[in-house]
């Protein structure tokens, strides 16, 4: 599955930017909306090492998460709140994730937003520094 995460720093400037844009970038329509995810799309492989070194778990695939979940009993719902949309996870699953996962248009997020044009992927040194704060 493609990750296409945007740090929360990143993400509150990129919006600010947008509504300073104002009026001046509805281009004549009533609304305008915007997609706001990283263009700059990854992958998990990229930073799970990180992840495994600092929390020492061991990636599974999603449908093999999946199929874990499903095993979860009536009594170990409340400990497992992804339970509650096993449906959406299991169409990702379908596929590992890949071909149902949106490409989603952000043109109009980068033609207001200089933060957004400037986004890189999300690396090992973004997600180290998460862990870091999360104390993990």
């Amino acid at each position: 599955m493609p990750v296409e995460w945007i740090p929360v720093n990143s993400l509150a400037q990129i919006v600010l930017e947008i509504i300073q844009c104002g009026n001046k970038c509805k281009h004549g329509i009533p609304a305008n909306v915007m997609n706001v995810v990283n263009p700059r799309r990854t992958i998990w492989a990229k930073f799970s090492p990180t992840i495994r070194r600092r929390t020492g778990a061991n990636p599974v695939s999603l449908r093999r998460w999946v199929e874990s979940l499903c095993e979860t009993d009536a009594v170990n719902v409340e400990n497992r709140p992804a339970y509650k949309l096993l449906s959406f996870y299991e169409r990702l699953a379908r596929r590992d994730g890949h071909d149902i996962v949106p490409r989603f248009e952000t043109d109009k997020a980068g033609e207001v937003s200089p933060t957004f044009r400037s986004l890189g992927p999300i690396d090992s040194s973004s997600v180290q520094t998460w862990l870091d704060q999360w104390e993990l």
